[in-house]
């Protein structure tokens, strides 16, 4: 077997650790998401409360659009990290055709996503 250059190294090397790092940031973003989410959320339903606990910066207006406006990056968020998941369980079970299982996670990351933005927009 041929010796690897450095560069196809770093490529087998580097580019699974960008992908692991890309995917906890979207599980942290996507965690500080669904905390807004829910404060949004009992701030549209009881703003009396939510308006007291956050000295006056969200009333129901805000918590409103607060709410709205984080739907598609959490859905977003969501994906990535679902699939860079599923794609990493992929390879410890040894599948053997990665190339389609990244193109076939890739597609159906962008139709889901396509598919909430469209429900969103509705």
């Amino acid at each position: 077997m041929a010796k690897k250059t450095p560069k196809e190294e770093c490529e087998r090397v580097c580019a699974p650790i960008r992908l692991i790092r890309f995917g906890r940031f979207c599980a942290w973003a996507l965690v500080v998401m669904v905390i807004l989410y829910f404060i949004s959320g009992f701030g549209i339903i009881n703003p009396r409360m939510i308006e007291s606990f956050t000295f006056g910066l969200l009333g129901r207006g805000a918590a409103f659009r607060l709410h709205e406006w984080l739907t598609l990056p959490m859905a977003f968020a969501f994906l990535c990290h679902a699939l860079i998941s599923i794609r990493f369980a992929m390879i410890r079970w040894k599948v053997k055709n990665m190339k389609l299982v990244d193109y076939s996670l890739i597609t159906l990351g962008v139709v889901l996503f396509a598919l909430t933005a469209y429900a969103y927009w509705a």
